[in-house]
């Protein structure tokens, strides 16, 4: 499959959501795998919940946004190293992605983003008849 199946979109996104910390955004780490079906994605979202994971496809973009509640302090903040954030990505897909079917879980702080690939995108073996 192309690797232009899906690419980052990096820098500014005039669509970003708000902030629920009023902290900056952070760009998970992802690793892309292919199979044969599908293009999986991994991204790496510690400290959230998963019912404070948005995942959303819109016009060729798959929109990553993780929201962190930040920890209550109790007593006096003696190291602070653990910041909340919210995660944020935007990926494009192409054509060759099955957007109806997109499928995600969240476990141990990696959401798992299963992209199948179209019919059309899957490699397939012809057939060679003789005369």
């Amino acid at each position: 499959m192309n690797q232009n199946t899906i690419t980052p979109i990096e820098g500014n996104v005039n669509s970003k959501p708000e902030l629920s910390n009023g902290q900056k955004f952070l760009f998970p780490k992802v690793d892309i795998r292919e199979t044969e079906n599908e293009l999986v994605l991994l991204a790496e979202m510690p400290g959230i919940s998963p019912s404070n994971v948005q995942l959303y496809f819109e016009k060729g973009n798959l929109t990553i946004h993780g929201k962190v509640k930040p920890n209550p302090v109790v007593g006096k903040v003696l190291l602070d190293e653990t910041h909340s954030h919210d995660y944020y990505r935007v990926f494009t897909l192409n054509d060759g992605i099955d957007a109806d079917k997109i499928t995600a879980d969240y476990k141990l702080g990696v959401l798992v983003v299963h992209l199948p690939k179209a019919d059309i995108a899957k490699p397939r073996q012809i057939k060679v008849s003789s005369n």
